[in-house]
């Protein structure tokens, strides 16, 4: 496990989205990376996906999930 991973070890769920896992770990599959997660402690590790939905990771196996169609509202008055 790299020094960059030692927080991980301390939680029992660990969420992360696409974006940031491909910055730290470019040169892995979303899967792969993590696989890397789930091997260093907690017991689910979720990527999510953007509108791509999410899939999580256990020890038991995998599920994914689709994300939702909705429609982009302005939230900005």
């Amino acid at each position: 496990m790299g020094a960059g991973l030692w927080p991980v070890r301390l939680v029992r769920v660990s969420d992360v989205n696409d974006e940031d896992l491909g910055w730290m770990k470019p040169d892995r599959s979303m899967e792969d990376a993590a696989a890397g997660w789930l091997a260093a402690g907690p017991a689910v590790v979720v990527v999510t996906l953007g509108e791509g939905g999410a899939f999580a990771l256990t020890a038991q196996g995998r599920v994914s999930v689709m994300a939702p169609r909705m429609p982009v509202v302005d939230a900005v008055t």
